[in-house]
């Protein structure tokens, strides 16, 4: 974002979004319908700086997305410098080790697109002798932090993998403490995924064959924007799969907001949120996403509820596995829904269910 973002000034009131399904958290009530205008009016402030990019993007070439698509793929891709030369900053890197495990916690600090963090739990030694693990990028909830990387150490063969987790920001309370620190994060997303695919690729043990893309909750509503962009640039993975999503982004954050808001104070937040978030709609980008795919539904899914779940599979192309699991949206105290969805990741990964659909759609029996 440009240099100018800092006009965009003044301190509003938090809200503290519970987007995530692995923590549970309380938004701060609004104390006055002025507070809520100031901060609308700051995030309208940062979409006209957004918007600014508009006027000097050039052509994107690819004619499988629609114009709408290609006019926000071109505005990323100006706005982020975002290429297939694209540099991507050295990381501050830090490494623990338990057991036979090791991780490695990885600061990303970019000119365009910010702070991130990537978290990757492998086996000890997997950066330096060449083992062909499967890997697992994961990206779900803005407060998740660790805790994707606790849910899938406990698939049956977690021994043998290696977990990527995307951490959107290095530090989330900071960052909703500014309603344009919040905005800022939600734009960058898309680009600060790019840029983590990017950097992993030019790893001596990563392997493109090998890699599976799992977006969780609202993770997984980021992710086809970002995909879509570097499949242009030729990038490819294993498998795409889809926990407790869905392809539209008003339902999911209107349940959420309304449970600790208020129906009023929601509907004013979704006018701010909404627009931030029209450029990375998933419906844009689904239809283009190529590869196996592997979607898992709540059948009693509060969050990501059944309209939100149909526009997914609706545009979702083929091949792909529909599994619907007797439950709720997945939380980690929910010890039925995560141990369904352990085991279909074990089955999908491990067991290679993802190497045997063909079909354009198989439904989980």
């Amino acid at each position: 974002m440009p240099p100018n973002l800092q006009a965009c000034g003044g301190r509003t009131t938090s809200l503290r979004e519970q987007v995530f399904p692995f923590r549970k958290r309380r938004l701060r009530h609004a104390k006055t319908s002025v507070q809520m205008r100031a901060m609308r009016a700051k995030i309208i402030c940062l979409l006209l700086l957004w918007a600014g990019f508009m006027t000097s993007a050039g052509p994107v070439q690819g004619a499988s997305l629609d114009t709408t698509a290609l006019l926000y793929q071109n505005l990323m891709r100006s706005s982020w410098n975002l290429s297939p030369e694209r540099e991507v900053p050295a990381p501050r890197r830090e490494v623990t080790r338990d057991g036979g495990r090791e991780t490695h916690t990885l600061s990303f600090s970019d000119r365009e697109l910010g702070h991130f963090r990537l978290m990757i739990d492998g086996p000890r030694g997997f950066t330096v002798y060449e083992r062909a693990l499967p890997i697992v990028f994961v990206t779900a909830g803005f407060f998740a932090g660790t805790q994707p990387i606790g849910l899938l150490k406990n698939v049956p063969n977690a021994k043998q993998l290696i977990i990527v987790a995307f951490e959107y920001s290095p530090n989330p309370e900071a960052a909703l403490q500014k309603p344009e620190e919040l905005a800022r994060t939600l734009l960058q997303v898309p680009g600060r995924l790019y840029l983590s695919f990017k950097w992993l690729e030019k790893q001596g043990w990563f392997n493109q064959g090998r890699l599976h893309v799992l977006g969780i909750s609202l993770g997984s509503l980021y992710l086809p924007s970002a995909l879509s962009l570097l499949q242009e640039d030729g990038f490819g993975y294993a498998s795409l799969i889809i926990a407790f999503g869905g392809a539209r982004m008003k339902e999911p954050l209107f349940q959420v907001l309304r449970e600790n808001l208020g129906e009023r104070e929601t509907n004013e937040a979704l006018k701010v949120l909404l627009p931030i978030t029209a450029p990375y709609d998933p419906r844009l980008y689904l239809p283009t996403l190529e590869g196996r795919k592997l979607v898992i539904h709540g059948s009693k899914d509060m969050t990501f509820q059944s309209r939100t779940q149909r526009a997914l599979d609706e545009t979702l192309p083929g091949p792909k596995l529909t599994c619907t699991i007797e439950g709720g949206h997945i939380d980690m105290d929910k010890t039925h829904e995560v141990e369904l969805t352990l085991g279909l990741l074990d089955q999908w990964i491990f067991g290679g269910d993802w190497r045997r659909i063909s079909q354009e759609q198989t439904v989980c029996e």
